[in-house]
């Protein structure tokens, strides 16, 4: 019975490191380049899929109006290059310590490249916003470590468990 208390709590601890690590993970953002709303400019995008996603900034002094605009997104790409695939994809909103982002689009560039990028849209009420080029970070290696830290924790509890409880009351006696 006592080992699997300590199995439990040894799982508990696990998921909730896992969960605090996840939400930095998921939340990191790779950003190639922003474009003022309303404004023009040229962003160098990597060939494959990324995200457009509203930014403004958020001072904690002004109330913000949500949700956040829908701007329109015109993207010019090389030469040579497919037209990139722009879907309007309105993901989660995440903040960090001065930012919000709002994902708008998920983007398919077909060729890596400078991109004369154009947004046009009211948004009145922001903070300097604009739309962020970027790609979420990879968080496979999350979900890995996770799996090693459960297996870590099954084997400690299967193999040591009557050593670890040993240890732990020793140690209060």
């Amino acid at each position: 019975m006592v080992n699997l208390a300590v199995a439990a709590v040894l799982v508990i601890v696990a998921l909730c490191s896992g969960s605090a690590l996840s939400v930095y993970a998921i939340e990191s953002y790779d950003a190639y380049g922003e474009i003022a709303v309303p404004g023009t400019g040229t962003v160098h995008l990597p060939e494959g899929e990324i995200v457009a996603a509203f930014v403004h900034s958020d001072d904690g002094r002004h109330s913000t109006p949500d949700p956040a605009p829908a701007p329109t997104l015109w993207l010019t790409g090389p030469g040579s290059a497919p037209e990139p695939r722009i879907v309007a994809d309105r993901g989660r909103r995440f903040d960090d310590t001065s930012t919000t982002h709002v994902q708008l689009w998920r983007i398919t560039v077909g060729a890596q490249g400078d991109y004369d990028a154009t947004v046009a849209g009211d948004a009145s009420g922001y903070a300097e916003p604009r739309i962020s080029f970027g790609r979420a970070s990879s968080g496979i290696w999350l979900w890995a470590l996770g799996a090693l830290l459960f297996a870590a924790v099954m084997v400690a509890v299967t193999i040591g468990g009557d050593n670890l409880i040993a240890f732990l009351l020793h140690r209060k006696s």
